[in-house]
C-alpha cells in the first residue's frame, strides 16, 4: 500500500529498525523491491534518482512505481532521492512523490534552513514528508570522511526548517569504499550523531534526544 515517509519513520522509531530504501530506475528494479519487501514483510522505500526528474524518465515511471506501490502488502514510499532544485521537487509532487529530498547541503547553513523551510512548506500543504541533509555526504572515491553531524546543529535545523527526516554525516559515503569508512557508532553522543543506519534523526531532535539510536547488530 501506497503510504508517505513520516508513517515510514514513525514505524522505525517505534520498533527501534531501520527501513531500506532502493533506487530503481524501471518496473523490474520497482516490482523487484516490493517482492523482496513482500516475502519479508516489511516495509521498503523506492526512491528515483535528481536527475530522472530533470528529463522524461521520472515522468513515465512514476505511474508504474505508484500502481505497483498501491497493490503492493505491505506499506511502500515513492520518494525523490537528493533532489538538486526546486524545479525537480515541483515534479515530484506532480508526479506522486510521497516523499521528496531537497539536498542543500553544499550551501551555507542558513541558506540551507531557508531553501528547506520554503520546501517544506510547500510538500506538507499536499501530504508530503521532506527530507534535508546537513553536512555534504561525499563520495568513497574521495577518501575516508573524517566529518560528523554536529547534534546542536542538526536540532536547530529540524526546528527552523520541519523536516521529517535529516540525512547527516556519520562517515559513510556514497560509491564504492576503497578503504572503510570510519563511523561515528560510539563518539561523544554530546556532540556527534550517532546512529549507523538511516533512520533519520528528525524524531530524536524534536525529542530532544542527543542521540537516535544504537548501532544496530
Amino acid at each position: 500500500m501506497l503510504t508517505d515517509m513520516k508513517t515510514l519513520l514513525d514505524i522505525a522509531e517505534e520498533k527501534g529498525c531501520a527501513i531500506p530504501a532502493f533506487n530503481v530506475y524501471n518496473a523490474e528494479t520497482a516490482l523487484g523491491a516490493i517482492f523482496a519487501a513482500e516475502e519479508a514483510n516489511s516495509c521498503v522505500i523506492l526512491q528515483m534518482y535528481s536527475r530522472l526528474f530533470s528529463n522524461f524518465e521520472a515522468q513515465f515511471m512514476a505511474p508504474s512505481i505508484l500502481e505497483a506501490a498501491r497493490n503492493a502488502k505491505v506499506k511502500v514510499a515513492f520518494h525523490l532521492d537528493h533532489g538538486a532544485n526546486d524545479e525537480v521537487i515541483t515534479k515530484a509532487l506532480r508526479w506522486g512523490c510521497t516523499g521528496v529530498m531537497r539536498d542543500a547541503s553544499t550551501s551555507p547553513f542558513e541558506e540551507n534552513v531557508a531553501i528547506l523551510k520554503n520546501v517544506v512548506e510547500r510538500a506538507h500543504a499536499v501530504g508530503v514528508s521532506v527530507e534535508g541533509e546537513l553536512g555534504h555526504i561525499g563520495v568513497a572515491k574521495d577518501g575516508v570522511s573524517t566529518e560528523y553531524t554536529k547534534v546542536d546543529e542538526a536540532k536547530k535545523f529540524v526546528d527552523e526548517t520541519g523536516v521529517d527526516a535529516l540525512a547527516i554525516m556519520v562517515g559513510t559515503a556514497h560509491g564504492h569504499y576503497k578503504q572503510a569508512p570510519v563511523l561515528a557508532i560510539n563518539g561523544d553522543q554530546d556532540t556527534t550523531v550517532t546512529p549507523d543506519n538511516a533512520v533519520a534523526i528528525a524524531q530524536a531532535a524534536q525529542n530532544g534526544r542527543s542521540w537516535l539510536i544504537k548501532g544496530a547488530d
